[in-house]
């Protein structure tokens, strides 16, 4: 099982492919709900300097009754120094 170390040494392990297939279920059933609320869904692939600023202006978008106007999927592209950007991204 490979890990990934954040700077502060808390240690994260990849998932599985079968922990794969479990987040993806639950996304499909996240997506449906969200597009029957009329909200568009969108995929930033990557946490680098474009995607963050994308990520951020997207999770930032809202309609006219304040609520959100997307459901935002961040997506890592699975090489090692790139796993812990994602975590990260998903705490905040």
């Amino acid at each position: 099982m490979s890990i990934s170390v954040a700077p502060d040494g808390t240690e994260y392990s990849f998932p599985t492919q079968e922990e794969d297939k479990k987040e993806f279920e639950i996304l499909k059933t996240i997506s449906e709900k969200e597009r029957k609320k009329g909200r568009k869904i969108v995929v930033v692939q990557g946490l680098g300097f474009v995607g963050s600023v994308m990520a951020a202006v997207v999770a930032d978008a809202e309609d006219k009754n304040g609520e959100p106007m997307y459901l935002m999927i961040l997506f890592h592209d699975g090489r090692i120094g790139k796993f812990l950007s994602s975590i990260v991204a998903n705490r905040q």
